[in-house]
């Protein structure tokens, strides 16, 4: 139990009665609803690209792949990943705060695309969340804005979802996101494509079922915290 947990839970005592803890109701709904959104797997397989070990960088070219389940769909030249290079002045890219390695989508800011194909089936009426790390270049090289470009698309079928990420001013990592909610039930293809011209780096891929509560668990968080504030009120009650 966390120090913060510790001073939550109240214990009073007074002459003839036995001692008894009260839990806030403020902490069982937190309880509850942590509860509701602790199960959630990442359904994107090597999302920091931390394999294979490439040292200072390595780099693809059009059909290779790495890691087993990353494949460059398209280069105009090929596609880096970094890893000791972006760390060591005077480099053009910020240090990833997620792993030692990241994807620089096109070297000498071609065009590429990068794939996915998900392993795990995705399930209609459900929403599921993408989010990533995104930067631009390192002031000292010139390029001041980053875009990338994010497809989510059936498995052999045309985009159900394309979204433009950009950032300016010579960006830090930066998280993105955004929500997606699949019209089919089964296999689906993520795609990362750069701008001729403008940087694009990624990181920290992840792919989650999104944290929204079903009625009947919102019903049930409500429901403690009520449970919670009547005890508290008799513990108050002279």
């Amino acid at each position: 139990m966390t120090q913060h947990m510790k001073h939550s839970v109240l214990s009073h005592s007074r002459p003839g009665t036995r001692r008894r803890r009260v839990v806030p109701a403020a902490v069982l709904t937190a309880l509850a609803v942590g509860h509701i959104g602790a199960s959630a797997q990442d359904l994107i397989q090597n999302g920091s690209f931390e394999e294979p070990v490439v040292g200072s960088y390595a780099i693809y070219t059009t059909g290779q792949t790495f890691g087993g389940v990353w494949q460059v769909e398209h280069a105009d030249g090929y596609m880096d990943i970094i890893g000791s290079y972006g760390t060591q002045p005077p480099s053009v890219f910020y240090p990833t705060p997620a792993g030692a390695q990241f994807c620089y989508l096109a070297d000498s800011v071609r065009y590429s695309v990068l794939r996915q194909d998900i392993a795990t089936p995705l399930t209609a009426g459900l929403t599921y969340e993408l989010s990533f790390l995104q930067s631009t270049f390192y002031m000292n090289y010139g390029y001041l804005d980053g875009r990338v470009t994010v497809e989510l698309a059936p498995a052999g079928g045309a985009p159900e979802l394309t979204r433009v990420f950009s950032l300016s001013d010579y960006s830090d990592w930066t998280e993105q996101s955004l929500l997606f909610a699949p019209a089919v039930s089964g296999p689906y293809t993520l795609r990362f494509s750069s701008t001729p011209g403008v940087p694009g780096n990624i990181d920290d891929v992840r792919l989650v079922e999104a944290a929204v509560p079903e009625p009947a668990a919102c019903g049930l968080a409500a429901g403690l915290g009520l449970l919670g504030l009547a005890g508290w009120r008799r513990w108050r009650r002279p």
